[in-house]
């Protein structure tokens, strides 16, 4: 009878280890998957973020093209202000030379 209650003891230690020993196993799985999932998640935040990087570096391109473009307009229209004014100026010559001239020539004419 001693001996059988110490087998029976024994299979109850060894249902309880087994119990355990599943209970561990599941815990492990969970951990497991867990890790998979935060590792997955920390992939898919450095990708977004790498891309986040490239969009922002492309932004920052277009806006230094858009700068330099509208910085050669201005240079191109100060060149064009320019070339007005001259022309302008070489105009108001021109006119007051050609008054000068005809009044001379109104003078020149006999009355």
């Amino acid at each position: 009878a001693a001996m059988q209650a110490h087998e029976h003891t024994l299979q109850e230690q060894r249902e309880q280890y087994e119990s355990m020993l599943e209970v561990e196993r599941g815990r492990a799985e969970l951990e497991r998957g867990r890790r998979q999932q935060a590792e997955a998640k920390f992939a898919m935040a450095l990708e977004l973020k790498d891309e986040a990087l490239a969009t922002m570096k492309t932004m920052s391109e277009a806006h230094e093209q858009k700068l330099e473009e509208m910085q050669a307009l201005r240079k191109y229209r100060l060149l064009a202000e320019a070339e007005i004014r001259k022309l302008q100026a070489e105009l108001k010559k021109f006119s007051a030379v050609s008054i000068s001239n005809s009044e001379k020539a109104t003078e020149a004419e006999p009355a």
